[in-house]
């Protein structure tokens, strides 16, 4: 019982940012509109997809954010740790779901507004193309609740990681991360004749069923996404094992 209340106070927490984030998701997608009917034949060449890019981002300081705002009221009212990371899986499990089914809607829209198209759209335009209406909705609803899942739970994960940093360490991390980046770019273009891009280039070209096939398979994603999530929610439950939240 007590793990179903936390999943329904998580999901009541959740609601009132759905309704804000998708409010000026909608907004946007009405303005772009407005926008190109004053365009010569309705078509600017546009081709966006600012909500991917948005709800990615959301889901993941979503994450990040409900961690540290709720982990100390739990044990305050006494909720166990791992009734605690039950309700997490469970809110986070739904928190998906409709963030899937929205993107769904936005890909469904960008058959008629060219530039709603979504980033499945784009990534395996050849095998949609070929396969009925039904199926490509229902892969492209797979492969973001499995994209969304990791998302989340990376975003758990880092946001428990950062509460057993110090303040010090959280201002470190970040720009130690930035500069790594920089040097790598930078080592990897003129010294090792971008080796490592090429080989990240093969990872994500093997996950996303690029590997076998010029069309691509979304299931490789999909699978690929279930693991992620399935890792990091993994890492996210031994770290709130001993998570203490610093004053």
């Amino acid at each position: 019982m007590k793990t179903l209340k936390v999943i329904k106070y998580n999901i009541s927490s959740l609601t009132r940012s759905l309704i804000i984030f998708y409010s000026i998701l909608a907004i946007m997608a009405i303005l772009l509109t407005i926008l190109l009917l004053f365009v010569e034949d309705g078509d600017s060449g546009i081709n966006t997809n600012y909500s991917d890019t948005s709800t990615f981002i959301y889901a993941m300081i979503i994450g990040v954010v409900f961690f540290a705002e709720y982990f100390k009221a739990y044990l305050q009212n006494g909720i166990s740790r791992k009734t605690m990371f039950k309700g997490y899986l469970g809110s986070f499990g739904v928190f998906a779901l409709i963030l899937a089914a929205a993107q769904v809607v936005f890909s469904l829209l960008g058959l008629k507004l060219s530039f709603l198209k979504s980033l499945a759209d784009l990534i395996y335009y050849q095998r949609f193309d070929s396969i009925p209406l039904a199926m490509k909705t229902l892969e492209i609803f797979l492969i973001y609740l499995s994209m969304f899942l990791f998302v989340i739970f990376f975003g758990l994960f880092l946001g428990i990681l950062f509460t057993k940093l110090t303040k010090i360490m959280k201002a470190i991390i970040p720009v130690s991360f930035a500069l790594s980046i920089i040097a790598l770019v930078t080592l990897d273009g003129n010294f090792w004749k971008w080796a490592v891009a090429n080989w990240f280039g093969r990872v994500l070209q093997f996950m996303g069923g690029f590997t076998y096939s010029t069309e691509g398979n979304p299931y490789f994603l999909i699978g690929s996404g279930i693991c992620l999530a399935g890792l990091f929610s993994l890492f996210s439950w031994l770290m709130m094992r001993r998570a203490t939240l610093k004053e």
